[in-house]
């Protein structure tokens, strides 16, 4: 070791020189210098007196890719450790899955939104979940669906007689209104498959899609005494004066 023209404490870009002693290898100075990262390396002088080299690997790695901080969220994943080189050259986080599987995964990777966010195995889970709902399916109502409907019928001992594709193709004719409000229905998933008349069976003549709560509310009435019910709740409403509302249209007491 021999002493340098450098001084101890002189600082190039990230690099702070921790030693006035120097070594010399192929005919070049070296230096102890440390990255401001904590990293301690012997650095060619040259090399940072000309600013080729101006951070360790893993923070030149770290600046070129995108900022990612431990617990941020990817959709499925979450960043737990990092960021670690790979290869000399790779900038990898660790992340976990909400399911629990942890991988290493590139910083380009995480803020990419065409990347995939799960894992395989919660991947593949959705994949499968995706073709047997779309089995089958006629409009919005898949073969799972129907074939609840159908079994919850069974148990009951209520007649089942109709076709997926006569309920598919039924709640489209609707145009996703229930039947007994008129509430626009989103999805066939927030439906209730109702009988007109809750004596009879489900049959194409008998069955109607409304909104649960709608279905809830006629329970066993036909069509005939939910109307009448209705108009007895909205003349009685109409009747007390402690109850502020408008005279309703089709109400005996309405103008």
């Amino acid at each position: 070791m021999k002493k340098t023209n450098c001084k101890l404490g002189d600082t190039f870009k990230n690099w702070t020189v921790i030693s006035d002693e120097s070594s010399v290898k192929h005919g070049h100075t070296y230096v102890k210098a440390q990255c401001k990262c904590g990293k301690i390396e012997d650095k060619c002088l040259s090399d940072l007196r000309s600013g080729r080299t101006g951070s360790c690997r893993n923070c030149a790695a770290r600046s070129r890719g995108p900022k990612v901080e431990i617990g941020d969220k990817h959709k499925n994943w979450t960043v737990i450790k990092g960021p670690k080189l790979f290869n000399r050259k790779w900038m990898k986080y660790e992340v976990q899955c909400d399911c629990g599987t942890t991988k290493w995964v590139q910083g380009n990777e995480l803020v990419n939104p065409n990347s995939n966010f799960k894992c395989a195995k919660c991947a593949a889970k959705e994949r499968g979940q995706i073709q047997a709902e779309n089995n089958g399916k006629v409009g919005e109502l898949n073969l799972a669906r129907y074939t609840r409907l159908r079994r919850s019928a069974e148990k009951r001992g209520i007649k089942f007689e109709v076709s997926l594709e006569y309920l598919g193709n039924l709640f489209e004719r609707q145009m996703h209104r229930c039947a007994i409000t008129g509430d626009y229905i989103e999805t066939i998933r927030n439906a209730s498959l109702d009988r007109i008349n809750s004596a009879e069976g489900y049959t194409k003549s008998n069955v109607q899609w409304t909104t649960y709560q709608a279905n809830v509310s006629k329970h066993v009435m036909s069509m005939p005494e939910l109307y009448k019910f209705c108009k007895k709740v909205l003349n009685y409403a109409n009747q007390q004066p402690s109850t502020p509302l408008t005279k309703c249209e089709g109400s005996e007491t309405s103008d």
